[in-house]
């Protein structure tokens, strides 16, 4: 939806931040209700939810729009304009700045 307007460069710099800024919302909604108490629980959370958002993220990939493997790995390599490594970097520390 963005694509057009910004550039596929810039839409995909910007998802990072603003799938961050949507994750963070939903986590200072939601975790607090949890009843965790520690940084370390938090933390565990917040490492537990960036493997399956990256297992998701490959899986859906890989069987549902049969991409390969060559496709699927440059999407988390910042090297190539993809910001998506340090999104889910993000995402783990989310419950614990909550």
């Amino acid at each position: 939806m963005v694509t057009p307007r910004i550039s596929k460069d810039r839409a995909i710099k910007r998802s990072a931040l603003t799938g961050a800024l949507l994750a963070f919302a939903i986590c200072r909604r939601l975790v607090p209700g949890i009843g965790l108490r520690t940084p370390g629980t938090h933390l565990a959370l917040g490492v537990d939810r960036t493997a399956f958002t990256a297992a998701f993220d490959i899986a859906f990939g890989r069987l549902l729009m049969r991409k390969p493997w060559a496709k699927i790995w440059p999407d988390f390599n910042s090297s190539t304009g993809n910001h998506l490594a340090f999104g889910l970097v993000a995402l783990s520390f989310l419950p614990l700045a909550v």
